[in-house]
């Protein structure tokens, strides 16, 4: 029986450790279709790089730009990083981006989407 707890006690705390090493992802652009700006998402972690991940989908050709902004007080955004993906029909594509700018909060900016029913999805994680 005792060895029985002690190897629950350390499983839990080998899964604790290794939820604490996940990264946070935030989702900035969540299967839109069509051109804009979307929510700002601010970041727990401040001024940590981040890795970005677009995914375009669409049941024809389809392609897309993706630009990711940052903002350090909701007002003023700077361009961080542009994206253009494309993906033949029923595929999805992906792109990635490191990003290292100093900004608090990001958000997605979809231009020049094309193709039947593409979406686009930007994930950020920290």
């Amino acid at each position: 029986m005792q060895k029985f707890i002690l190897s629950v006690i350390f499983f839990i705390s080998c899964s604790t450790l290794a939820l604490a090493a996940l990264p946070d992802v935030h989702v900035l652009l969540n299967s839109v279709t069509a051109n804009g700006n979307y929510k700002m998402v601010t970041f727990d972690k401040g001024y940590v790089t981040k890795q970005a991940q677009a995914v375009i989908g669409g049941v024809s050709s389809v392609s897309a730009t993706v630009t990711i902004q940052g903002t350090n007080d909701g007002t003023n955004w700077s361009d961080i990083s542009a994206m253009n993906i494309a993906s033949s029909p029923a595929a999805s594509q992906v792109s990635a981006a490191t990003l290292t700018a100093p900004y608090r909060a990001m958000r997605g900016v979809v231009s020049a989407i094309s193709g039947v029913g593409t979406t686009v999805t930007l994930n950020v994680s920290e």
